[in-house]
Protein backbone atom coordinates (compact mmCIF):
# COMPACT_ATOMS: atom_id res chain seq x y z
CA UNK A 1 0.00 0.00 0.00
CA UNK A 2 2.91 2.06 0.91
CA UNK A 3 4.37 1.84 -2.73
CA UNK A 4 0.95 3.43 -4.24
CA UNK A 5 1.44 6.27 -2.11
CA UNK A 6 5.23 6.97 -3.22
CA UNK A 7 3.93 6.11 -7.23
CA UNK A 8 1.74 8.16 -7.21
CA UNK A 9 3.54 11.08 -5.86
CA UNK A 10 6.42 10.92 -8.18
CA UNK A 11 3.57 10.73 -11.13
CA UNK A 12 1.77 13.49 -9.47
CA UNK A 13 5.19 15.95 -9.70
CA UNK A 14 6.93 14.89 -12.53
CA UNK A 15 5.07 17.54 -15.44
CA UNK A 16 6.09 18.61 -18.28
CA UNK A 17 7.40 22.42 -18.75
CA UNK A 18 3.57 23.75 -20.68
CA UNK A 19 1.67 21.68 -17.38
CA UNK A 20 4.50 23.82 -15.33
CA UNK A 21 4.03 26.95 -17.03
CA UNK A 22 -0.26 26.27 -17.09
CA UNK A 23 0.48 25.63 -12.85
CA UNK A 24 2.33 29.07 -12.47
CA UNK A 25 -0.43 30.80 -14.44
CA UNK A 26 -3.32 29.33 -12.66
CA UNK A 27 -0.89 30.19 -8.92
CA UNK A 28 -0.18 33.42 -10.05
CA UNK A 29 -4.03 34.21 -9.78
CA UNK A 30 -3.98 33.39 -6.28
CA UNK A 31 -1.80 36.43 -4.37
CA UNK A 32 -2.76 35.00 -1.17
CA UNK A 33 -0.23 32.06 -2.10
CA UNK A 34 2.69 34.20 -2.27
CA UNK A 35 2.15 38.42 -1.50
CA UNK A 36 3.07 38.37 1.88
CA UNK A 37 1.57 41.58 2.11
CA UNK A 38 -2.38 39.47 1.41
CA UNK A 39 -4.10 40.15 4.67
CA UNK A 40 -4.45 36.90 4.20
CA UNK A 41 -1.41 35.06 3.50
CA UNK A 42 -0.94 34.00 7.25
CA UNK A 43 -4.63 32.67 7.37
CA UNK A 44 -4.42 28.66 6.88
CA UNK A 45 -8.07 28.12 6.42
CA UNK A 46 -7.90 30.53 3.29
CA UNK A 47 -4.62 29.01 1.92
CA UNK A 48 -6.18 25.95 2.29
CA UNK A 49 -9.37 26.78 0.15
CA UNK A 50 -6.87 28.49 -2.19
CA UNK A 51 -4.81 25.26 -2.70
CA UNK A 52 -7.75 22.96 -3.11
CA UNK A 53 -9.08 25.30 -5.86
CA UNK A 54 -5.13 25.53 -7.49
CA UNK A 55 -4.93 21.65 -7.32
CA UNK A 56 -8.70 21.38 -8.84
CA UNK A 57 -7.19 23.39 -11.47
CA UNK A 58 -4.52 21.51 -12.83
CA UNK A 59 -5.21 18.12 -11.41
CA UNK A 60 -3.01 17.36 -8.75
CA UNK A 61 -3.85 16.78 -5.01
CA UNK A 62 -3.31 19.55 -2.69
CA UNK A 63 -0.04 18.74 -1.40
CA UNK A 64 1.38 18.21 -4.44
CA UNK A 65 0.27 21.22 -5.68
CA UNK A 66 2.28 22.56 -2.56
CA UNK A 67 5.39 20.86 -3.04
CA UNK A 68 5.28 21.84 -6.73
CA UNK A 69 4.91 25.28 -6.01
CA UNK A 70 7.90 25.34 -3.02
CA UNK A 71 10.15 23.91 -5.70
CA UNK A 72 9.57 26.50 -8.03
CA UNK A 73 9.72 29.29 -5.74
CA UNK A 74 13.10 27.90 -4.59
CA UNK A 75 14.49 27.63 -7.94
CA UNK A 76 13.92 31.46 -8.63
CA UNK A 77 15.60 32.26 -5.82
CA UNK A 78 18.09 29.93 -7.07
CA UNK A 79 17.78 31.56 -10.21
CA UNK A 80 17.67 35.44 -9.05
CA UNK A 81 20.79 34.82 -6.80
CA UNK A 82 22.86 33.20 -9.73
CA UNK A 83 23.50 36.52 -11.31
CA UNK A 84 25.14 38.24 -7.77
CA UNK A 85 28.51 38.98 -7.62
CA UNK A 86 30.53 36.68 -5.31
CA UNK A 87 27.58 33.62 -4.69
CA UNK A 88 28.46 30.39 -4.56
CA UNK A 89 24.73 29.73 -6.47
CA UNK A 90 25.66 27.39 -9.60
CA UNK A 91 25.42 29.90 -12.93
CA UNK A 92 23.33 26.62 -14.37
CA UNK A 93 20.43 28.54 -12.82
CA UNK A 94 20.88 31.36 -14.73
CA UNK A 95 19.56 29.43 -18.08
CA UNK A 96 16.33 27.86 -15.88
CA UNK A 97 13.26 27.58 -18.40
CA UNK A 98 10.30 29.07 -15.63
CA UNK A 99 11.74 32.75 -14.72
CA UNK A 100 10.15 34.23 -17.11
CA UNK A 101 6.82 33.13 -16.25
CA UNK A 102 7.96 33.31 -12.55
CA UNK A 103 9.41 37.22 -12.62
CA UNK A 104 5.59 38.45 -10.78
CA UNK A 105 7.27 37.12 -8.03
CA UNK A 106 10.28 39.61 -7.80
CA UNK A 107 8.62 42.37 -5.49
CA UNK A 108 8.13 39.40 -3.23
CA UNK A 109 11.27 37.98 -2.87
CA UNK A 110 12.55 40.48 -0.30
CA UNK A 111 16.01 41.24 1.41
CA UNK A 112 16.55 38.71 4.05
CA UNK A 113 14.03 36.07 3.13
CA UNK A 114 16.80 33.20 2.71
CA UNK A 115 19.30 34.71 4.80
CA UNK A 116 23.03 32.89 4.09
CA UNK A 117 24.46 34.50 7.10
CA UNK A 118 22.44 32.82 9.52
CA UNK A 119 22.06 36.33 11.71
CA UNK A 120 18.81 36.97 9.57
CA UNK A 121 19.72 39.26 7.47
CA UNK A 122 20.62 38.68 3.95
CA UNK A 123 24.20 39.95 2.73
CA UNK A 124 22.92 42.70 0.69
CA UNK A 125 21.16 44.23 4.01
CA UNK A 126 25.44 44.01 5.25
CA UNK A 127 26.67 45.96 2.48
CA UNK A 128 24.26 48.56 3.29
CA UNK A 129 25.05 48.91 6.66
CA UNK A 130 28.29 49.03 5.58
CA UNK A 131 27.59 51.66 3.04
CA UNK A 132 25.82 53.60 5.40
CA UNK A 133 29.14 53.10 7.80
CA UNK A 134 31.10 54.40 5.44
CA UNK A 135 29.16 57.77 4.32
CA UNK A 136 28.53 58.27 8.11
CA UNK A 137 32.42 58.41 8.49
CA UNK A 138 33.35 60.12 5.38
CA UNK A 139 30.77 62.46 6.90
CA UNK A 140 32.84 63.39 10.11
CA UNK A 141 35.98 63.10 8.25
CA UNK A 142 34.55 66.30 5.99
CA UNK A 143 33.42 67.84 9.12
CA UNK A 144 36.48 67.36 11.64
CA UNK A 145 38.70 68.77 8.39
CA UNK A 146 36.22 71.65 8.06
CA UNK A 147 36.48 72.81 11.77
Amino acid sequence: MKDVKVARAISESSTTSDNTSDFIEIVKKYDVVYNNHNPDYKNVEVKLKVWTQIADEIGLSVEASKRKWKNLRDSYTKYLRSFRVGTKTSKKYQYWAHADHMDFLKPFQGPGRNSANGNGKSNDEDDTECDFGYQVLAKAGQQWRRG
